[in-house]
C-alpha cells in the first residue's frame, strides 16, 4: 500500500471520527433535549412557507430523529440560538485548519502523474 493511500484513509477516518462525534451531539441532544428546552411549555401555532424539497427535507429529519416537525423545528432554533451550532462549526474549523497540510499533501498526491517523482 502506498504512502499516498495510507494517509488518505488516515483523513477520512480522522474526518469521519470528527463528524460522528458532531452527529452524536446532535442526536443525543435531539432525543435528551437541553437545558434550554421546556417540554410542559405551552405551545404556539406558527405558520411559514417553505419549498416543498425543505418541508420534504423537514419531515424526513425529524422522523430520522423521532420527533415530530414542531418539535424539530423548536431544536434547530434553540440549537441556533444557544450557539450549539456554531460550536460544531468553529470545531470542524478547527480540526481542517489543524490538518491543512495533511489534506494539502494527499490532494498533490493525487494530482502527481504516477512516475513523475522518479528518477
Amino acid at each position: 500500500m502506498t504512502e499516498s493511500v495510507t494517509l488518505r484513509r488516515e483523513i477520512a477516518f480522522r474526518a469521519g471520527e470528527a463528524a460522528g462525534l458532531v452527529a452524536l451531539a446532535y442526536i443525543f441532544l435531539a432525543r435528551h433535549g437541553n437545558s434550554c428546552y421546556h417540554a410542559g411549555m405551552t405551545k404556539t401555532q406558527l405558520g411559514a412557507r417553505v419549498d416543498q424539497d425543505v418541508a420534504e427535507l423537514a419531515k424526513r429529519r425529524a422522523a430520522d430523529l423521532g420527533l415530530s416537525i414542531g418539535d424539530y423545528l423548536a431544536r434547530l432554533v434553540q440549537d441556533d440560538a444557544s450557539g450549539l451550532r456554531a460550536r460544531a462549526v468553529d470545531a470542524a474549523a478547527r480540526f481542517l485548519a489543524e490538518h491543512q497540510a495533511v489534506f494539502d499533501e494527499a490532494e498533490q498526491a493525487e494530482q502527481t502523474p504516477r512516475g513523475a517523482n522518479a528518477a
